[in-house]
């Protein structure tokens, strides 16, 4: 087992003042949830929770104004944030112990009291997993372990705190399925039974909730697989994500996925996607929409998927084309944003060009790069190349070197190519100020001459001017 990091100015300008402070007044504070299981792995926590028992609620904000500004979050369970008047990207999260009640469905349906005379054996139950549900005296480095947690975090297994109360919340679920992810669990076989017990009401959770759960799964996580396996084995995929449970079971050609079926395939393609990420440090939108398009890039297999029937062989014709519906599908139901959505549509239709290109590069025309480039937008080629990459290492879970990748990025190069493809050297307000009315028939001749820019038949301003006049001449005389 890991030692916990080293303190930090979090630590040291007010978890432990703060501890002090609610000693004095006969309290006790303990750090809990998150940042305890980070410390314990010898990771950095981003969050600190302290829980004051003890302490009646009404004493809480008046003895945590003396250490900076503070914002009541919650009021029945008496949550205050109080921020580093000396470092404003410092806060710690303070409250006191809670009871919650199930009282309606969904995340939310619950009826939550502070009770600070509460034990801490009964405050650490509610918690979803024993990993999380240890506590730490942050002035003597005690540790509060009432559940078993540090056990099973040297096993690495997830296991639910108290059976029955995991089951009263359906997005246990899925936080699981990221837990497993991102400490790389397996998680135990009665709370694998748990959580397919209540996998129905899974659809009573906001989209946005679903969202946040995936953002963890695929950007925490080293091996992103454990978690999509999570997701398919705790029944979560059948009923929130149709589209990745229709992958199990379709069949690949084996001459170029020995690895198995496609379900397989994805969660290789996922792991590298993953180190592509890592490695080429991408931002995290981006590494997201990398993520993202590894997942979907196959969706349109189980569509397409058929054995030829002189050869015997198995094809996937035209999936690429009949991924982009399921993926537009299966990202709004995580409500990630228009943005994200749109380019990890077109690196699902694009996928495959990458490799194609290269393989016939002696017979590839720069006009056909260009177009590539047109399509591709919003997303990027970088975005592109990743996925590609990710794809085509997705049988060995060996990065060791993507020719493919390497000739397009001359060839964008070459052709000074950038996200979006050459932009259009004619747009519509050159042709309104010359007296054009604005409408489909101008957005055609701008189409045209687009397309004669991009094939190298017009590379100024007065060309493109000329061609769009004699576009519209020629059309006028025949009625077209």
């Amino acid at each position: 087992m890991k030692t916990a990091p080293e303190e930090n100015k979090v630590v040291e300008e007010l978890v432990r003042p703060i501890a002090r402070a609610f000693a004095r007044m006969g309290g006790k504070a303990y750090l809990v949830g998150g940042c305890v299981r980070d410390r314990v792995l010898g990771l950095e926590p981003k969050d600190y929770d302290l829980e004051v028992y003890g302490v009646a609620p009404d004493r809480i904000e008046p003895a945590l104004r003396r250490f900076g500004p503070v914002n009541a979050m919650g009021k029945s369970f008496c949550i205050h944030r109080v921020q580093s008047p000396r470092s404003g990207d410092v806060h710690v999260d303070v409250s006191i112990p809670r009871r919650d009640s199930k009282a309606g469905s969904g995340h939310k349906g619950f009826i939550v009291t502070g009770d600070p005379d509460l034990s801490v054996k009964e405050a650490c139950r509610r918690r979803d997993v024993t990993i999380n549900s240890i506590l730490e005296d942050p002035l003597t480095g005690e540790i509060l372990d009432p559940f078993g947690g540090m056990a099973d975090i040297e096993k690495r297994v997830l296991r639910a705190t108290d059976a029955e109360l995991f089951g009263e919340d359906p997005l246990r679920v899925l936080r699981l399925c990221q837990f497993a992810a991102r400490f790389e669990c397996s998680i135990e076989p009665r709370t694998v039974e748990v959580c397919r017990s209540i996998s129905g009401s899974l659809k009573e959770l906001s989209r946005e909730r679903v969202g946040e759960e995936w953002r963890k799964l695929l950007l925490k996580s080293r091996k992103p697989s454990i978690g999509i396996s999570a997701v398919r084995d705790l029944g979560a995929a059948k009923v929130l994500h149709p589209e990745l449970e229709a992958l199990a079971g379709v069949p690949q050609e084996p001459e170029w996925h020995p690895e198995g079926d496609v379900w397989t395939h994805t969660l290789l393609a996922a792991d590298c996607a993953a180190e592509i990420v890592r490695r080429d440090r991408f931002a995290e939108e981006s590494a997201l929409i990398i993520l993202f398009g590894a997942l979907c890039h196959d969706f349109g297999k189980p569509a397409t998927t058929e054995k030829d029937p002189g050869t015997g062989r198995i094809r996937s014709k035209a999936h690429a084309e009949a991924g982009v519906g399921p993926s537009a599908n299966f990202l709004r139901g995580l409500k990630v944003g228009e943005d994200i959505e749109k380019k990890v549509r077109r690196i699902v239709l694009e996928h495959l060009n990458p490799l194609y290109l290269y393989d016939h590069r002696d017979e590839i025309k720069p006009s056909t790069v260009k177009r590539l480039a047109v399509r591709l937008f919003p997303a990027s080629f970088d975005e592109l190349l990743a996925v590609a990459e990710a794809d085509y290492f997705g049988r060995t879970l060996e990065l060791s070197g993507y020719p493919a990748g390497e000739w397009l990025r001359e060839q964008l190069k070459i052709l000074e190519l950038k996200s979006g493809g050459p932009s259009p050297i004619l747009m519509g307000r050159h042709l309104v100020e010359r007296g054009w009315d604005p409408g489909p028939e101008m957005g055609r001749v701008l189409k045209e001459v687009f397309e004669l820019q991009i094939e190298g038949a017009i590379d100024d301003f007065d060309s493109a001017l000329a061609r769009a006049e004699k576009i519209r001449s020629s059309r006028s005389r025949t009625g077209s």
